[in-house]
């Protein structure tokens, strides 16, 4: 079960990330369905999970090509509302390495509500941060099961929320700034071109390779 965000990514791609103040050339653009919880649940469902997802889009042909994608991905859209505000953007650069940084407008994502809902017992729970933390902190607590969070972006969280959540995911960046994650039971750390690792209450307990670009 996911809930989170759906954004339309507008993605631009160069050889390097630009510095503050800098203009780089010989961009590639693309626009695509994104958003990390549209992300988490078109991939679940690809990987044969059954899989449906909570959100919010807007009354908006970006809210169609959304919910249009993880339709055709598999995910049960039932959960995902269409409310007044346009639907979520976010505006994305990746360098060769893919690296990244991303400026997210949310849009309708802060209108996802969960009064509705209903966990199963035999359901996992995925989220992020571009939803409403009233929402994330209300659902942890409700789910009987695994709950993962990738907390993103990154915000002081509450620590009822880090003692619920089974599993963080975040960037090492995201690390830095979330010291409370030090005290997490389990949390991915992405680490770019260089892989991930794995920590418990802040110990590196395993580690995995990077994956060069194709």
């Amino acid at each position: 079960f996911v809930i989170g965000s759906l954004n339309v990514d507008v993605v631009a791609t160069a050889v390097r990330l630009p510095a503050p103040g800098e203009t780089i050339g010989d961009g590639i653009l693309r626009r695509e369905a994104g958003g990390k919880g549209a992300n988490q649940a078109s991939a679940a469902a690809r990987l044969g999970a059954a899989t449906r997802m909570l959100g919010c889009v807007g009354r908006d042909a970006d809210g169609d090509l959304l919910v249009g994608a993880l339709a055709a991905a598999g995910v049960d859209v039932a959960g995902i509302r269409r409310g007044d505000a346009a639907t979520g953007t976010a505006v994305i650069m990746v360098d060769a390495d893919g690296e990244n940084c991303i400026v997210v407008c949310p849009g309708a994502n802060a209108d996802v509500d969960d009064d509705a809902i209903a966990i199963g017992d035999d359901e996992a729970v995925l989220m992020q941060l571009e939803v409403p933390i009233d929402v994330v902190r209300r659902v942890a607590a409700s789910a009987p099961g695994f709950v993962a969070l990738n907390a993103a972006p990154a915000r002081s969280l509450p620590t009822d929320l880090v003692e619920r959540v089974d599993l963080f995911i975040v960037n090492e960046t995201e690390y830095g700034l979330m010291p409370e994650l030090a005290g997490a039971r389990r949390v991915v750390v992405t680490l770019g071109a260089d892989g991930a690792e794995l920590r418990e209450r802040g110990e590196v307990v395993a580690r995995a390779a990077g994956i060069a670009p194709a």
